[in-house]
């Protein structure tokens, strides 16, 4: 008995030795004996979904909101809509309305001599020395114009006699000391070319002592 046990041992030492029998590891028991031997490990194959490039986000710059600047309250009475008062003063025509008659004045001051070097000086940021060179060298037609207030002076040119330099039927001749003229004669000459009105020469606005407009006249300044 003992001599066929060892026979049949050396028998299947042989026969694993000639590659006949496969020893397969556990956990493998529903792989068939030839699956498992011809099988050989191999890697999943990597998916590759097909990609759809997104469109790419907006750039958004940030809104930047202005700094407010905060004004002290004034504690006068603000009256942005009466009437500035008038006082004879040289002042430039800035608007004029052919269809009403009213026209629209910046008032200025003409400065000469020691006045002009003065104020040049104060608040325009010259030395004395240029300042006092530059009025030196003026003709007599040259002045400094100051104007500091921004307010302008509405006037219906129908309710006041009115002065012009240029006579609009025999533009651009015109006759020096001025001719009496009608609101009619402003709109014409506007309708030609509005620098006769606005740029060409200003005016003297004369009122009385009770502060009432009593003639606009376009001026002659030499």
């Amino acid at each position: 008995m003992k001599k066929a046990i060892l026979i049949l041992i050396c028998a299947l030492v042989l026969a694993s030795a000639s590659g006949c029998i496969k020893i397969y590891p556990a956990g493998d028991a529903d792989a068939t004996p030839t699956e498992k031997a011809t099988e050989a490990p191999t890697e999943k194959p990597m998916i590759n979904p097909t990609h759809t490039a997104r469109p790419p986000k907006p750039s958004i710059k940030p809104i930047k909101t202005p700094a407010i600047s905060m004004m002290p309250t004034s504690t006068e009475t603000s009256t942005p809509s009466s009437t500035p008062a008038f006082y004879p003063s040289y002042a430039d025509m800035v608007s004029f309305d052919p269809a009403t008659g009213v026209a629209e004045f910046d008032y200025f001051d003409i400065l000469k001599g020691q006045d002009a070097i003065d104020w040049m000086v104060a608040h325009e940021g010259y030395t004395l020395a240029d300042a006092t060179d530059i009025v030196n060298d003026w003709g007599d037609g040259q002045y400094w114009k100051k104007n500091t207030n921004p307010q302008l002076r509405a006037i219906d040119l129908d309710d006041y006699p009115l002065v012009l330099m240029y006579d609009p039927a025999s533009v651009p001749a015109f006759e020096v000391g001025g001719i009496p003229s009608t609101t009619a004669d402003a709109a014409a000459l506007y309708a030609l070319d509005p620098a006769y009105l606005f740029e060409h020469f200003f005016f003297y606005i004369h009122v009385d002592g009770d502060g009432n407009v009593t003639e606009v006249e376009q001026v002659y300044w030499c």
